[in-house]
């Protein structure tokens, strides 16, 4: 069964009515309780502050007060027994990490994503660098997306025989990039997605704990470049599938 994912429009409104509920919930503990396993940022404090020059949009999770800093994003949304929460006790730049967690699954979908505020079309290129320390599960499931659903989409799919890009609507039509091995269970692996608009159309390029996976992968012929926007979490809907589980950490986006 070709399994698809739910991504949810970013900033779209029904009846006035924004479609993503707040971030209030997403709280951890006292910034001063640092993870065990967490790296402290070069300058000593906040890794998205050690940025130079900053980028277009950065999220370490480690607000003092345990949440994201709400002017950052539009929202989030969860369904299907899915969660999110910042988690004070696992980091890779301490103290703090987003954890995704989704659900065993038989017949229903399960979402956790967290969506950061719209950024301008890229006009060359769009860089998505992101930290994860993940359980896979049994099958695929989307983790992340880059460029608005509003055009076409590219997203990083996880599973337990590696990494792969997808592209396009999520209904299958796109073409899947081949799959990448990933030993998921050494630890926190360094991710980068990278989007290029070309003179024809786009490419990607992805490389993983900074070894290059793929290298200018030509995207279809369809290929639509719209606002850049960033989904974060487990997005799957399929059965049967095992419960799974994502930290994530160190957000970045740079675009030009």
């Amino acid at each position: 069964m070709r399994w698809r994912v739910g991504l949810l429009v970013l900033g779209a409104t029904l009846e006035g009515a924004c479609l993503f509920p707040s971030l209030d919930g997403l709280g951890g503990a006292d910034a001063g309780d640092a993870a065990e396993d967490g790296v402290t940022a070069p300058d000593g404090g906040r890794f998205c502050a050690s940025l130079t020059p900053a980028p277009a949009f950065c999220e370490d999770f480690d607000e003092p007060d345990g949440a994201p800093d709400l002017s950052k994003w539009l929202g989030y949304s969860v369904n299907g027994g899915a969660s999110l929460s910042v988690d004070d006790t696992f980091a890779l730049s301490s103290p703090r990490s987003l954890l995704a967690v989704a659900p065993a699954l038989s017949s229903s979908s399960a979402e956790a994503a967290v969506f950061p505020a719209a950024g301008p079309t890229p006009t060359a290129r769009a860089e998505l660098v992101f930290d994860v320390d993940l359980v896979p599960g049994n099958s695929d499931a989307t983790l992340c997306s880059l460029v608005s659903p509003s055009a076409t989409t590219v997203y990083l799919i996880v599973g337990p025989g590696g990494i792969h890009v997808g592209e396009g609507p999520y209904d299958g039509a796109y073409p899947y990039h081949p799959t990448h091995a990933v030993d998921w269970s050494a630890g926190w692996v360094h991710v980068d997605l990278t989007l290029n608009r070309t003179a024809t159309g786009a490419t990607t390029s992805l490389a993983v704990n900074a070894a290059a996976l793929e290298t200018n992968y030509a995207c279809d012929s369809r290929f639509e470049f719209g606002p850049e926007q960033v989904g974060l979490g487990y997005i799957y809907d399929g059965s049967p599938a095992d419960a799974r589980q994502a930290h994530i950490d160190d957000v970045v986006l740079y675009d030009e």
